[in-house]
């Protein structure tokens, strides 16, 4: 007898994958009904694969190698025929996220075929069938549940990990694993939002716009590129999620940036515009980040550098207007390559604190987040 214990995707894979090969499984899922976490995935509409294979994004400590021999042993294009013959239909194609999405954009139809497969296998799902223990029993396994046991000659454990719990669901298949000898690796966050020590962003809670994002510490990085959200306790977004990772395992030693904007040649921006530092700011960034980045003060003289950029943004018009003011070319060069050395005084400075520990630069379109004990990030 197989039994496998958890009814999520993985449980249900392996009854679907078991049956096929001629053993029918019985699926004891803790909660009242299987694959949970399926019907809340991608809120609600299940982002079933992503449409490009990216193995680099595979956090593992083992070697990556390893990870690269799991992966390809089911493709990703092999992948998306499983699932586009599971549900009858093309997957449809979201190509600003990447990512792959049912044909009727609903997690349940995913969830209920993936049930309706396994028990056409030969699998018998039940639910409301919490393992409370397991161990060895000469050659096989004891499994106690509510009042009764059952004897297994093989035993699958999907019980999933510490995430979305409640409901039935434990996670004890680690303390089961631990139990019986196997060596288990300290579980962690991952693809998890981003707090910032004292919310010092709050006011921008709900605001939403493209980021790339890198995280790095002790040789570690991560960079990501996509939604980036400001909540009311920190950041969150495909972003934020992407680089969770490298924030959880080294603490305060991990540093974010978020570079906003996109790739922007921001000295030709400067050179090219005119107006207040205010105008600048509005045209490229939503206004209540726009208008944050003016009223932050810092002893660094972040105020003071972007009042600079007006005498930038202007070099042109001045340029322009003092040779219509004053008589003689040599009168307007002299002012326009003050003005000149003024610009670069202004991106020096930008420069400076792009670089600096201060919390935020211009320059580059980089925003600086200083990691934190309880998450990421103090002030900009």
């Amino acid at each position: 007898m197989l039994v496998i214990v958890g009814g999520g995707a993985a449980g249900l894979l392996a009854a679907l994958r078991a049956g096929a090969l001629g053993v029918n499984a019985t699926v004891l899922e803790a909660t009242r009904e299987v694959g949970r976490k399926v019907l809340i995935s991608g809120g609600g509409r299940c982002n079933v694969l992503p449409m490009r294979d990216a193995p680099e994004r595979f956090v593992s400590s083992s070697p990556n190698r390893l990870v690269r021999r799991f992966l390809d042993r089911v493709p990703l294009p092999a992948q998306r025929d499983f699932f586009e013959e599971l549900l009858g239909a093309p997957l449809r194609e979201e190509p600003e996220a990447l990512k792959l999405f049912p044909p009727s954009n609903r997690s349940k139809d995913v969830r209920d075929a993936l049930r309706r497969r396994a028990e056409a296998a030969g699998a018998t799902i039940r639910t409301s069938a919490p393992v409370r223990s397991l161990e060895r029993r000469g050659d096989g396994f004891l499994l106690t549940l509510d009042g009764q046991t059952l004897d297994a000659e093989a035993v699958i454990v999907t019980t999933g990990g510490l995430s979305v719990l409640g409901g039935g669901a434990d996670a004890k298949g680690l303390d089961w694993a631990a139990a019986m000898g196997h060596t288990v690796v300290a579980p962690y966050a991952a693809l998890a939002p981003l707090v910032a020590e004292g919310a010092p962003h709050a006011a921008l809670s709900g605001l939403s716009l493209p980021a790339r994002l890198t995280a790095r510490a002790a040789g570690e990085s991560a960079i990501s590129e996509g939604g980036f959200l400001f909540t009311h306790r920190g950041y969150s977004g495909p972003s934020a999620l992407d680089v969770s990772h490298v924030v959880e395992r080294h603490g305060p030693a991990a540093r974010v940036t978020a570079r906003f904007g996109g790739d922007v040649d921001w000295d030709a921006e400067l050179r090219a515009g005119a107006g207040t530092v205010a105008s600048f700011l509005r045209k490229r960034f939503p206004d209540r980040l726009a208008d944050l980045l003016l009223r932050v003060g810092s002893p660094t003289g972040v105020r003071e550098a972007l009042e600079l950029c007006v005498l930038a943004l202007a070099i042109r018009r001045l340029d322009q207007d003092l040779l219509h003011r004053r008589a003689g070319p040599d009168a307007a060069a002299d002012v326009g390559e003050e003005a000149r050395q003024r610009f670069h005084q202004a991106i020096g400075v930008l420069r400076e604190l792009e670089l600096g520990e201060e919390g935020i630069g211009l320059g580059g379109g980089i925003f600086f987040l200083n990691a934190k004990e309880s998450g990421v990030a103090n002030e900009l």
